[in-house]
């Protein structure tokens, strides 16, 4: 009786430690919580209307349009039309101890944020402004543009949107009944606290799967046009979204003939070749982004600040199931295309000769 008293005092001892180590760190944190500032602006950004970039150098700009359109990767006219659609959400009020940041300075600094990459320690040196305040400047503004800018220009696609699409890609592409041209673009991240996003080992199909876009196109649900014979005589087809060999092949997304299939295959290559041709503007798209907004050219600084549930399974195991769920409707769709395409209503002049001379090898 004594061995077991003896145990359970030592076994209380132990957990009352526990207990005071625990409480004896919470009133230390909020003992931090509670320290006050040393300074309430520091020394250097008092003069930020004096030296700050914005306050020195933007009535300079105002003066040489393409300096402006160099520094903001926009022109004069751009900047204001955005400024006036973003500006009461990114307002703040000032106070008694400090003038509140402009709503054309705040557009600034996130504007500097994306077309340098430059980090928010840098941008706050240049602007004369806390390394925080840099931070909530960027998140808000690109709240601010996601919230005004999405439903002008990202809306929810209608039938007769997609059927412009399809007359684009048939004029310009030769590529008829394509609606759209689809890839991934893998963006470096600096490493958060918390992890984000997904695996960066993830396909671009597995992600695009899994995606509120993919879910979609999977259901039906996005007002595609209705399924149509290419020529008088053949069976109707759907209308089609182009993509690399990362993504699944359904009816509705056409992908490339692999390596294997292509080999000693004339016909095969020949529809690579009128895919490659409609998937080139997606491609020519990310290149334009990445090229004026420098961002995309560096590691990003998170603004996740709470934790996010990672995508789950590794790159082998969706394609897996992206192979298993390939149909055999989805082959004939494909097939039917490359017919179409080596036909003499569907040809183009040029292709042949293309593909002989060996430019289309995939």
């Amino acid at each position: 009786m004594d061995l077991f008293e003896d145990e359970l005092d030592d076994d209380i001892e132990d957990l009352l430690q526990i207990l005071g180590i625990y409480f004896v760190q919470k009133q230390l944190n909020k003992k931090r919580r509670r320290r006050r500032r040393r300074y309430w602006v520091h020394e250097i950004n008092q003069d930020r209307a004096m030296h700050g970039e914005y306050h020195t150098l933007y009535k300079k700009l105002l003066k040489d349009s393409d300096r402006y359109h160099l520094y903001f990767r926009m022109n004069e006219t751009q900047f204001e039309v955005l400024h006036d659609l973003i500006k009461n959400d990114i307002y703040k009020k000032g106070t008694s101890y400090r003038e509140a940041i402009s709503t054309k300075e705040r557009l600034a600094v996130a504007l500097r944020f994306f077309a340098t990459g430059n980090s928010f320690r840098s941008l706050a040196f240049n602007f004369r402004m806390g390394f925080s305040t840099v931070r909530e400047i960027v998140r808000d503004v690109c709240e601010a543009i996601w919230n005004k800018l999405r439903p002008i220009y990202m809306p929810e696609p209608t039938t007769l949107m997609w059927e412009k699409s399809e007359e684009g890609f048939r004029s310009y592409w030769n590529f008829p009944y394509c609606c759209g041209a689809l890839d991934g673009k893998h963006v470096n991240i600096t490493c958060p606290i918390n992890d984000v996003g997904s695996y960066g080992k993830n396909s671009d199909g597995g992600l695009f799967n899994k995606s509120a876009l993919g879910e979609s196109l999977e259901q039906g649900k996005l007002k595609m046009p209705a399924d149509k014979p290419l020529a008088s005589e053949l069976e109707p087809l759907p209308h089609v979204v182009v993509a690399d060999e990362a993504f699944p092949l359904r009816s509705y997304l056409m992908r490339p003939y692999s390596k294997n299939d292509v080999r000693n295959n004339e016909p095969n290559k020949i529809y690579n070749y009128r895919l490659s041709r409609a998937r080139r503007i997606v491609e020519n798209s990310f290149a334009i982004l990445r090229a004026r907004w420098r961002v995309f050219a560096k590691p990003l600084e998170t603004l996740i600040q709470d934790n996010v549930t990672p995508l789950g399974p590794t790159a082998l195991e969706d394609l897996d199931t992206l192979r298993r769920n390939s149909t055999q409707y989805a082959f004939s769709v494909r097939n039917k295309f490359k017919e179409y395409f080596n036909s003499n209503e569907g040809a183009v002049p040029w292709q042949i000769d293309i593909v002989r001379r060996g430019r289309q090898n995939i």
